[in-house]
């Protein structure tokens, strides 16, 4: 849940009295406010474009079989779906369905200004269980809370028994998904923080190879350090351009050795003290374009 989410969600509790309303049954035809941002309702509303502009919606989560796909499957262009097709029956499994659903929702709602709804035909068995599923795991409540808490905003919903069944199921599932998750989580931390550590080993010894000529050894984390580690930083990614390049560009096997022949000429005058800059790969990459070109 990102900042915005919580700064939304963070004072949504089980048991709050915010968004019961006094239900009357005419109002199974409308949809009604869960949590913020999130609406659950009937097809018929759906298909209302005034209905949704009212609400301001971005986003519909449709739930539906092959039959009814036939008729509810409108789709107003401005406006992004999310397509369930499953049957109000004894025999559906839903859960398979339920972390897409989760996932598309938890992606609409993590963005200011998006609003979303959930709907089936009736907005009562269907709908309903992916608005609670989506409780459950988001916020981390159990099955009898999440839907206590949805049936107090929409009075009228009534999942078979087989659903219920599947909700109260779906919690150990979830759990064990997120446990999984925050232990790969703890592993990958785990291996930054050696990976972190070997760098700065390879990076002290560096500094005991070299320190005479640094003046004694720097401390770690001084801006010496520093500047050192900002130095192996270019340098490696100096390397990885030049294999690059050299990827994208061969050097033909005649220039090959006219470069060899030059670093070892200037190898022995740097031995000789001959002075004279070293000229490396990087110098002569314009050089090797253009010996590419014309070759």
């Amino acid at each position: 849940m990102n900042e915005y989410m919580q700064s939304v969600m963070g004072n949504v509790n089980p048991g709050s009295d915010d968004g019961i309303v006094d239900w009357k049954y005419d109002m199974r035809r409308e949809i009604q406010l869960i949590v913020p941002n999130l609406f659950l309702g009937p097809y018929a509303a759906a298909r209302d474009k005034n209905v949704l502009a009212t609400h301001k919606i971005t986003h519909l989560v449709c739930c539906l079989d092959a039959a009814e796909s036939r008729v509810m499957r409108i789709v107003h262009p401005e406006f992004q779906y999310h397509f369930i097709h499953v049957t109000d029956s004894l025999s559906e499994n839903l859960i398979p369905h339920f972390p897409s659903a989760r996932a598309f929702l938890h992606n609409a709602l993590s963005t200011p200004g998006n609003r979303v709804l959930v709907y089936c035909n009736n907005g009562m068995s269907r709908s309903p269980c992916f608005v609670v599923a989506y409780l459950m795991e988001e916020l981390g409540w159990d099955f009898v809370s999440a839907f206590g808490f949805v049936q107090n905003r929409r009075f009228c919903i009534s999942p078979n028994d087989n659903f219920k069944m599947q909700l109260k199921e779906y919690q150990p599932i979830y759990q064990a998904r997120l446990a999984q998750n925050q232990q790969q989580q703890q592993q990958h931390q785990q291996h930054q923080k050696r990976r972190q550590h070997v760098e700065d080993d390879e990076l002290a010894d560096h500094y005991e190879a070299n320190r005479d000529g640094f003046g004694g050894e720097p401390d770690v984390g001084s801006a010496e350090y520093n500047s050192l580690r900002q130095e192996q930083f270019r340098h490696q990614q100096q390397q990885q351009f030049e294999q690059h390049n050299r990827l994208l560009h061969p050097i033909p096997q005649h220039r090959q050795q006219q470069l060899q022949q030059q670093q070892q000429q200037q190898q022995q005058q740097s031995n000789d003290g001959g002075g004279g800059e070293f000229v490396g790969f990087t110098g002569s990459a314009a050089a090797v374009g253009a010996d590419v070109d014309m070759d």
